[in-house]
């Protein structure tokens, strides 16, 4: 697996910005049907340089993706920056891939791990009844011995 990091910046030319319900269509109608299996998506605010040199401060979105290192993934992850450009009429999207990742989906089984007091409780409760019995056989020791 790779990670993806996809910033969309949010300020239009024309002025204003690319609203919630807006990204949220370009997520349903561009990025889901490439990435159905899921995609985590984080408010953000950013500055960049852009190509005059001024610097730009905009809220952005980041999408973040894990997915397979394949070429039609690379191809998908293409078209999502192209498809963004255009219809924002953006300069760019900034792409981040880290290849160099670990990935391990945890399931719904539940390991249960008990509470330190709970340790504690039955670490005492054990020592109790190692004790009991080393008593039990050191009186039954005795009784034998007499009995001998």
């Amino acid at each position: 697996f790779i990670k993806v990091d996809l910033f969309f910046g949010r300020n239009l030319k024309s002025g204003g910005e690319v609203s919630n319900e807006q990204f949220q269509e370009f997520i349903n109608n561009v990025i889901t049907p490439r990435f159905p299996d899921g995609l985590t998506v984080f408010d953000t605010f950013g500055q960049f340089q852009n190509s005059a040199g001024t610097i730009v401060r905009e809220p952005s979105k980041v999408v973040a993706l894990l997915l397979e290192d394949t070429l039609e993934n690379e191809l998908s992850i293409n078209e999502i920056v192209k498809a963004y450009v255009q219809q924002f009429n953006q300069e760019s999207v900034l792409q981040v891939v880290d290849e160099d990742v670990q990935v391990d989906f945890i399931t719904s089984r539940q390991i249960s791990v008990p509470e330190p007091t709970t340790v504690l409780s039955l670490i005492s409760i054990g020592i109790v009844i190692t004790l009991t019995g080393k008593k039990k056989r050191s009186s039954l020791v005795n009784c034998v011995r007499r009995k001998q």
